[in-house]
């Protein structure tokens, strides 16, 4: 499927020269949307994969309905001040400023006591903010057991 057909562009937002990708439209889109989910469970099915992380805000609509079909938990990954108790944060660049990126850390996590998940997946979309992708892709690599990583969407 050519998914720049069912997303929607948006020149100059949220500032000028950004090109922003809509995936409402896809979300829409009931054919395309199971589609796209498909597409990204299709590599891994019949894989463990305990844990699925997504990347606020699309990664949690994307990531939850890929974690449901996998049977794994999800794990968000949030903009800073949005997860209660202990989290693990970094800052990043943006085309347009500065912003921090957090993932929220368990009990084992926090005393040291590592957990060994058998797979994780961490979801992303090719047209979010490289910066961002770079600091989500770290936290998973710091915060807890990276597996792989699935692009998703151009």
């Amino acid at each position: 499927m050519d998914y720049k057909q069912v997303i929607r562009t948006i020149p100059d937002y949220p500032k000028p020269g950004i090109m922003f990708r809509d995936i409402t439209t896809l979300l829409g889109n009931p054919r395309a949307f199971r589609r796209a989910v498909d597409e990204m469970v299709q590599p891994y099915a019949g894989l463990k994969i305990d844990k699925v992380a997504g990347l606020e805000a699309r990664g949690f609509i994307l990531g939850g309905a890929v974690a449901h079909q996998l049977s794994a938990g999800f794990i968000p990954l949030r903009k800073k001040g949005k997860l209660p108790h202990l989290v693990l944060g970094e800052d990043y660049d943006l085309e347009y400023g500065k912003d921090r990126i957090e993932i929220r850390l368990c009990r084992h996590q926090a005393s040291g006591a590592g957990r060994r998940h058998r797979g994780g997946l961490f979801l992303r979309d090719r047209s979010s903010r490289p910066g961002r992708r770079r600091q989500a892709a770290r936290h998973r690599q710091t915060g807890g057991s990276a597996g792989r990583v699935r692009r998703t969407l151009n």
